[in-house]
Parts: structure tokens; sequence; C-alpha cells
């Protein structure tokens, strides 16, 4: 095929014949186009024609099949730290804002500025104040997303996406939802943003009235993701081609003319067993074929998810603040659980032991078979399932919600890698915080197994903590009980994380998901606590 035109020379970013495509749905086809630099362009076009999607390329969260994207002259960069640092050169405004919901307006506005530079608290404190101020927002910072109007929260994004004065602003459906005072207000603000800056802007939009009173540059793209007019507004406004007269001159009819006559992507699938139509063994069998072939894959995503996760915990090492803060929220808030279940357990263990001891005269042996009991599987066991149903399933809900609500995405742009910044700390939390727990099982199990035999049955203490000690062996039982704990905090965390990170973006896919992290995590447990029992005892 010919290769591609190059662009003009005063782009910024643009893309050359590029081919991309969701399976066997194609979105662009041989696209070229160019964004001038200090320029503010203005895509538009009907729904479903690619304009999120060519948000998406410029930025490098997608690869195009063939052709290319390039920003500042060269190519995207292929290999993720390279790329991470040229975003360091773009910001974005995502459609629903994407702000990070457990932080404050002033620390989402902060937080490219605390991860990409080596500013004092003092400087980074000025220069936020400095553009909340310019977005109309000053003394919001104390505010949470939770807290903010639609308008207010898409304000403080824009503040973020310009918070290191990028090259590159995207903003993808900057007006959606506001009504017209607030889209007033965002098409000044970005006007005069950019006229300070003096940066360039990419707006997608539905909102073509908003959109061309502030562009200097226009691309229309059809239905079939095809450019089919790229040049000045004026000339925008003269075109003769019946969908750019029509999208420009009645946007609104045009918009839905073309969701009315759009045809569905997916068609709905068949019902499996249509009324009067028996189903053929064959047709069993391919459904449990497609259902084996969709748990190999999973299988094998969930084993390629854990090289990028450890690395990820290891570069996380280096920011004692993120490790000791997901320490606290795995570990600390599971201490109460723990505590109680320990303690009743012990009790029962208690309670039961004695009674089969003293059937041989053996009661003296209570301490021991207490101990023994806890250190090597009750503490690590049962520490663990509770570790998955109250932190794994919370590590699942947080990531998944996270990821549906762009937060990941909005990392990205910020040039943060989300695996090391968010997934590895708490991968990490997770395997120093499971054995520490499991400790305190073991101990709290051991105590409330002499409550029961001291304050019910009169044994004599002496009695019971001696023969705990005679038997129970720190570099056998005590480090069995560790390293088992320190494998099932991996594996509880890594399912919980995977789940989350993977799960659908939506409520349902986020439930399900919880559910399959918790499910999943406590068979792994189970299952893990025979091998690393049968494997530890033959070492002894």
């Amino acid at each position: 095929p010919p290769m591609p035109a190059s662009p003009p020379a005063n782009s910024l970013a643009a893309l050359s014949g590029v081919r991309f495509a969701f399976g066997d749905h194609v979105v662009f086809e041989d696209v070229s186009l160019h964004l001038p630099k200090r320029k503010i362009s203005v895509v538009i076009g009907p729904s479903g024609c690619g304009k999120s999607t060519l948000l998406s390329l410029l930025g490098g969260r997608l690869r195009p099949s063939a052709g290319a994207v390039s920003f500042a002259g060269a190519p995207l960069p292929e290999d993720t730290e390279d790329l991470l640092a040229l975003r360091r050169h773009m910001g974005m405004l995502f459609q629903h804002s994407a702000l990070l919901t457990d932080l404050s307006v002033f620390d989402n506005v902060a937080f490219p500025m605390r991860e990409q530079t080596d500013m004092g608290d003092a400087l980074v404190r000025r220069l936020v104040e400095m553009k909340l101020g310019s977005v109309g927002l000053r003394g919001a910072g104390g505010l949470f997303p939770t807290q903010l109007s639609g308008g207010m929260a898409r304000r403080v994004a824009l503040a973020r996406a310009i918070a290191l004065d990028p090259d590159l602003v995207m903003y993808d459906e900057p007006f959606v939802g506001l009504d017209a005072i607030s889209k007033a207000a965002i098409v000044r603000l970005i006007r005069d943003l950019h006229a300070a800056i003096g940066s360039t802007a990419l707006i997608v939009t539905h909102d073509i009235p908003e959109g061309l009173s502030i562009a200097e540059h226009v691309i229309v793209l059809g239905r079939d993701g095809a450019v089919l007019f790229e040049g000045s507004p004026e000339a925008a406004r003269a075109h003769t081609d019946p969908m750019v007269r029509q999208l420009i001159q009645a946007p609104t009819d045009a918009a839905d003319a073309e969701q009315t006559h759009d045809a569905p992507l997916f068609e709905p699938a068949a019902p499996a067993n249509a009324e009067g139509i028996s189903q053929r063994p064959s047709d069993y069998l391919a459904a449990f074929g497609a259902r084996l072939l969709s748990g190999l894959s999973r299988t094998g995503r969930w084993l390629l998810f854990l090289p990028p996760l450890l690395t990820g915990a290891l570069r996380g090492l280096k920011h004692a603040g993120w490790l000791a803060a997901q320490l606290v929220s795995l570990g600390t808030r599971s201490m109460s659980i723990v505590v109680v279940a320990g303690l009743f357990v012990g009790m029962a263990l208690g309670l039961q032991g004695y009674h089969q001891l003293a059937e041989f005269g053996a009661e003296s042996d209570l301490g021991a078979v207490v101990a023994l009991f806890m250190v090597r599987e009750l503490g690590p066991v049962l520490a663990a399932l509770l570790f998955a149903g109250r932190a794994g399933s919370a590590l699942t809900s947080e990531i998944g919600l996270m990821r549906a609500t762009e937060q990941f995405a909005a990392m990205e742009m910020m040039a943060v890698n989300p695996i090391v910044r968010v997934l590895g700390p708490r991968f990490m939390a997770g395997i120093i915080a499971m054995p520490l727990l499991a400790a305190m099982m073991s101990a709290v199990g051991v105590f409330g197994g002499y409550l029961i035999g001291h304050n019910q049955f009169g044994l004599d203490p002496g009695i019971y903590w001696e023969s705990m000690r005679a038997v129970v062996d720190w570099s056998g039982d005590v480090l069995h009980g560790v390293i088992k704990s320190c494998v099932f905090g991996a594996l509880v965390t890594w399912v919980a994380l995977f789940e989350g990170y993977t799960a659908r973006p939506t409520s349902a896919g986020v439930s399900r998901a919880v559910t399959r992290a918790v499910v999943i995590s406590s068979l792994a447990v189970l299952g893990g606590d025979y091998i690393l029992t049968a494997l530890l005892f033959e070492a002894a």
C-alpha cells in the first residue's frame, strides 16, 4: 500500500493512514488528520463514528493496526515508560470528569504535580490555588468529588488537566450534561485558558454550537469514521457536502437522524433453546468447549497479570507512605474480626479438646493441642478466609469502581502507571499484613483455649502454658504458619486485584467480580493449604 502523507509542519499531533477496529467492527480505515499547534481543534460527527476512540489513539491508550500516530513530529513510543513520559506533555478532561474520589479537590489538582515533579509543598499549594482560581473555584480545595455539582466537577477536572501546562489538552464531551449557563462558562474557560498557556486543544463534542464557537480548526467525521472535512470553521459552514452541512447547520436534527438509523453494532444473541427446538448433543459440547476455552484464557490472563503486579509492588516500596496507608486499610481494619474469630475458635477448641483428652487422662496436654491446631492450620487458614471476605472483597470493589469511573484512565493520561501507584502497594500490603493477622489469630486462639481450660475446667495455668512451650517448635510449626500466611496473603490479594482490574465497568460487572474474587481466593487458600502442608511436612 502507498505510504501515508506526512502531516503539515505546523502539526503538534497527527494520524496518518490509521486503521483501527474493535474485533470485526472497523472504526477507522486509512484515516489521516492533524492538529495545528496552539489552535483549538473541534471534532464533530454522528454517534458511533469514533470520536472518543480518536482521543484514545492520540493518547496512546489504543494502538492502530496500521498507519501511524505521531506527537511533536515523532511516532508514539511502544515502550510503556516512554509513553508515560510523553504523556507528561498531555492533559485530558474526561467525559465524566474521572476525579479520584478518595482525594479532595485540592489533592486531585495537586496529584500530577506531586507525581511528576519534585516541587515542595509550598509551591504545590500556590500552584493549585492558582489553577483552581483560573477555573473559578478558589476556596473549594477542601471539598470532595461527591460534594460537587456536575459543572464544578468538570471545572476541577479542567484545572487538573492543565496542572502542568501541557502542550496538548484533550476534551471528551466537555459540555455534556451541563445547563446553558454552565456550558457558556466552560466555553469561556477553555478559550481563556488556552490563550493564556498557549497550548493546543482537541475537543470532541456533540454540542456543536458550543464547539464551533471556540473552534479554530474543525474536523468532521462520517458514520464510517472517514474524515469528511478538515479546515477552518468558516470553510466548514460553507461546505457543500450534505452530511457536513447537516451536522454544521442542524446539529440536533442530524444527530437524532443518525441515531434513529443507526444499526446496532452487535445483534442480540438468539435464545439458547428456542421454543419448539430441541438442542442437539453437539450444542452442549460446543457450549462446554466455549466455557473451557474461556476458563483457560482467563487463567492465562491471571498468570500474565502477576509479573507487572510484582514489579509494581517492588517499585512501590520506594514510597513508604503508599505502603503504610494500605497496611492500615487492609491490616489494621481487619484486626477486629480476626481477634473476635480467633477467640471463639480457640474457646471451641479448648472446650472440645478438653473433653476428648479427658477420656485418655491427658487433660494436661490441652495447651499443646490448641497451640498446634492454631499455629499450624486454623490461624493461617481462617485468617486468610476472613481476609478474603473482608479485605479481598473491598479491594475488588475498590479497583473495579476505579476502573469503571475512568480513574485509572485518568492516571494513565497523567503519566502515572496505576499498577505501580495503586495495585502494587496493595499487593505488598496484603503479603505483609496476612502473617501478622494470622499470628494475632493464633495468639488470641491459644488464649481462648486457656480461658476455657482454666476458668471452666480448673486446669492449672502453668501446666497449660508449659505443655504448649514443650511441643510447639518455633523453627518448624511457627515458621510453617508464617510461610503459609504469606502465600495466602499473596493469593488473596492477587485474585482480588485481578478480578477488580478486569471487571466489566458496570455495577453488575463489579458485583460479579467481587463474588468471583471471594470464591476463587477462598478455594485457592484451601487448596494451597493442602499443597503447602504436604510440601512443608515432606521437607521436615
